[in-house]
């Protein structure tokens, strides 16, 4: 993530969410994980691929980072909280 945000402070470009998400962590042609992705335990890897691509980018993927507000995101948690198929649950594993 260093070498990531070290060149994102070189170049100044905001880059859009599903672009980030794949060229660090997904690649999309391939069909296997990046190296960001590649240090994690399969299990987190899975999680991770599976949250990005199902549910984060179809609601921000072609927002650039910088955009998207704390704010937004806690407000989205927060109405996925609940019962059913696509709700988070506030158990902890």
């Amino acid at each position: 993530m260093e070498k990531v945000n070290r060149q994102r402070d070189t170049v100044g470009d905001p880059v859009a969410l599903r672009g980030f998400f794949h060229a660090h962590y997904w690649d999309e042609e391939t069909q296997e994980y990046r190296d960001e992705l590649n240090t994690k335990k399969p299990p987190r890897r899975s999680d991770m691929k599976n949250t990005m691509l199902h549910i984060l980018i179809p609601r921000w993927g072609r927002r650039k980072m910088d955009s998207i507000k704390t704010s937004e995101i806690q407000s989205f948690l927060a109405s996925s909280i609940g019962e059913g198929r696509g709700s988070v649950s506030k158990k902890r594993p």
